[in-house]
């Protein structure tokens, strides 16, 4: 796919606003200019709530400007799995599908104990089925046979409304620049690309009024706007920001290169602040090493449904936490997260090595043998007292686990409910493989209200400041379940409400 710029380079358009008003810079000082156009709309972020955003604001009539620190628009979209999921939508109806938002308003807040933002939530799911709409009537199209009720992973949706692109996120990416392509060639939608939000800039009666941009060569330049629109992504590619905002360690990361946190610090800058949790939504990945964040080597196949699970897996202390055999992805996913450094070990012994199918995915027994006691995360010994040593998990705990387990396979009769009993762990050697947690996307992010204005700690909302996508997290409308769709379709849907409403409030 070719590279989308806009119709000028962002040092044309800083050199001209410079000499519109005057200004004279010091050689080897970046200059501040400021720009002497005002827009309807700033977006800063031009990935899946940002193009969107854009667009629907050039739709009523305003006049936008885009920033983005990339040299190409679409953010996550480049590498996103590109799911989504609206009720009440066309393609269900071609397909006599009957679907509501309000049954997608209840599957929501049942699949997240109704953790999830209420009022955010409802503002979701009504708006999600017009969006998906939209994206058809500008050309999206799904893969064959869909929408699904899921598609494996996490708990399925009560309807058939979850679906996504041949391409995945780029057949989205490809719809949204084309239409926004328009815009641009209209003169409705400026792009300035390499180009970040330094700061927001704020009146005295502390709402935002602009944005401080500054480019690749260090120049600084003020641009007026009636409305702000953060929509610049997350935070998972920063292991000090996702300490900070989680309180948890990060392993490993698929995240977008650019999930910097830029925007919760604007946001939190202008008055707002962060909100929201965590959720761990990969337990399954084997690190090259211990240089974290690392890379995730291997993924195993921890669902029941897809490999029975004949090993035990133990926390850092040694001791089991979940049932293996159990079919709620996401209470595996909510238990390995609560656990105290978010890894786990998968504890077996010889005869399971034998008997069981390998739990180290699209890999032959013959090329995972080999690492055993020599790759950091895998260990092999004679005895359960010399494998916790090597683990440096807790040698009493970890024996009493395997005795206790033992026993239940032998009464038929599991501590934590497991059916599925086929060995005991008693047969040496032993074996262990250490799996990390690892995040796509953050839950946390800014706070927001139903409208999407960026919100006080008092509950008072920040003037002409609005947020969507990834920087206001999953949570709003997750809680601290990975729901699927919940993180491309409210990042369109909010980034189009921010964009249609933004003419309205002006």
């Amino acid at each position: 796919m070719t590279q989308f710029r806009g119709p000028f380079s962002r040092r044309q358009f800083i050199s001209s606003a410079a000499a519109g008003v005057g200004l004279v810079g010091i050689a080897g000082v970046p200059l501040r200019a400021f720009a002497a156009e005002t827009y309807d709309l700033i977006v800063i972020g031009g990935g899946t709530a940002g193009i969107p955003c854009a667009i629907a604001a050039a739709e009523q009539g305003a006049k936008v400007l885009m920033i983005d620190k990339s040299i190409q628009i679409g953010g996550t979209l480049w590498i996103s799995g590109g799911s989504m999921a609206a009720a009440g939508t066309k393609m269900q109806a071609r397909k006599g599908i009957k679907d509501s938002a309000d049954a997608h308003y209840a599957d929501i807040m049942r699949l997240s104990q109704n953790r999830a933002n209420p009022a955010v939530a409802r503002r979701y799911v009504d708006n999600a089925g017009p969006m998906a709409d939209w994206l058809e009537s500008i050309g999206y199209k799904t893969r064959d046979g869909e929408p699904v009720m899921g598609r494996g992973g996490h708990a399925s949706f009560s309807a058939a409304r979850y679906f996504t692109g041949p391409e995945r996120g780029r057949t989205l990416l490809n719809v949204l620049q084309a239409e926004l392509r328009k815009h641009v060639e209209a003169g409705k939608v400026k792009i300035l690309m390499a180009t970040g939000a330094a700061e927001l800039v704020t009146a005295r009666d502390r709402s935002v009024t602009g944005v401080i941009a500054v480019a690749e060569d260090g120049v600084r330049t003020q641009f007026s706007a009636r409305k702000v629109a953060i929509t610049s992504g997350g935070y998972c590619h920063n292991p000090e920001m996702f300490k900070r905002v989680t309180g948890l360690n990060q392993y490993t990361s698929s995240a977008y290169y650019m999930a910097k946190g830029d925007g919760l610090l604007l946001g939190e800058g202008a008055g707002g602040f962060v909100r929201g949790g965590e959720y761990q939504m990969q337990g399954g990945g084997i690190l090259n090493d211990r240089n974290y964040p690392s890379v995730s080597i291997f993924q195993t196949e921890l669902s029941q449904d897809r490999r029975p699970q004949w090993e035990i897996w133990v926390n850092n202390l040694g001791q089991r936490f979940v049932r293996e055999d159990g079919l709620d992805i996401d209470l595996r996913e909510r238990r390995f997260t609560q656990q105290p450094t978010q890894r786990m070990w998968v504890v077996f012994d010889q005869e399971i090595w034998e008997k069981s199918s390998l739990v180290v995915e699209s890999k032959e027994k013959t090329d995972i043998e080999p690492l055993f006691g020599k790759h950091p995360m895998f260990f092999k010994a004679q005895t359960i007292e010399e494998l916790a040593t090597a683990t440096k998990l807790n040698v009493e705990n970890l024996k009493r686990t395997v005795q206790d387990y033992n026993a239940g396979v032998r009464n038929k009769s599991d501590s934590l409910g497991r059916t599925f009993l086929p060995a005991e762990v008693a047969k040496p050697p032993y074996y262990a493989i250490e799996l990390s947690g690892g995040n796509i996307i953050g839950f946390g992010g800014l706070a927001v209200n139903a409208d999407m204005q960026l919100l006080r700690p008092n509950g008072g909302v920040i003037k002409n400041l609005y947020a969507a996508g990834e920087v206001i997290g999953l949570a709003h409308v997750a809680g601290d379940a990975a729901i699927q769709g919940s993180g491309v379709t409210p990042s369109v849907t909010f980034g189009r409400l921010v964009g249609r409403d933004v003419m309205k409030r002006a």
